[in-house]
């Protein structure tokens, strides 16, 4: 390892002190040298005091390229040396998704339709999620301002009904929250099993809002890639 601008990445963990290229526990292919996960790992840099400096500038640059230094780690204990981390596997999606208010027609409420956002997070995907919906409802003058959380568990076939599968009374209460009157939300999954968000409210006249998702729960979704699209229904989707 070399602190100076040109970084080497070392080719040997505690297991191969060996220094030597191609790594022990490497293997060729037609298409070029594969290198296992654990020839990358850094715990033998970081126990010895000679190296362990230029180590942790390793992973400080890993992080600030934007590389998840837990990949070099085999415990996961990146916060002992960066306690600033930067890139990590549990992300935020601000603003992600922008809708717009639904057509308008001759009535001054506008439509009378449900706003459905479905989302990409498939029934029964092991995805825990936090969405949050804000904007402004000139229909009703008031902001939009609602959350909803929820956990694709590979058991369950339902959103918010954790209840019935053995959690305590009164544990799905807090899934669907709406801080403001502009809209109110809920969620469910679509025919074909998805995750939809669906806001209602007495009109939708002139209304725009912004998606928001959490997936930062480690091993249930943090690395997934999200999206999602607009619709207006009467009926669910």
């Amino acid at each position: 390892v070399s602190s100076s601008s040109t970084v080497a990445v070392p080719v040997s963990g505690p297991s191969e002190g060996t220094g030597v290229w191609p790594p022990p526990r490497a293997f060729l292919t037609r298409g070029g040298l594969m290198v296992r996960p654990e020839t990358l790992r850094l715990e033998g840099f970081l126990a010895r005091p000679e190296t362990r400096a230029p180590a942790v500038a390793l992973l400080q640059r890993l992080d600030r390229s934007g590389v998840i230094p837990a990949f070099f780690l085999q415990r996961g204990n990146a916060h002992l040396y960066l306690p600033f981390q930067l890139a990590g596997r549990a992300k935020v999606f601000r603003d992600f998704l922008q809708g717009s208010a639904p057509p308008r027609l001759r009535s001054h409420l506008g439509q009378e339709m449900a706003v459905h956002i479905k989302t990409t997070i498939a029934a029964r995907s092991n995805i825990m999620y936090r969405f949050l919906v804000e904007g402004f409802n000139y229909g009703v003058n008031a902001p939009i301002h609602s959350d909803v959380v929820g956990y694709t568990h590979p058991r369950w076939d339902k959103l918010g009904s954790m209840e019935s599968f053995g959690w305590p009374g009164g544990w799905d209460t807090n899934t669907c929250n709406d801080y403001a009157s502009g809209a109110s939300i809920s969620q469910y999954l679509s025919s074909d099993n998805f995750v939809v968000l669906k806001l209602t409210s007495e009109s939708f006249y002139e209304a725009g809002f912004s998606l928001t998702a959490f997936l930062l729960n480690h091993g249930a979704g943090c690395d997934f890639q999200i999206s999602a699209a607009t619709f207006y229904s009467p009926t669910n989707l």
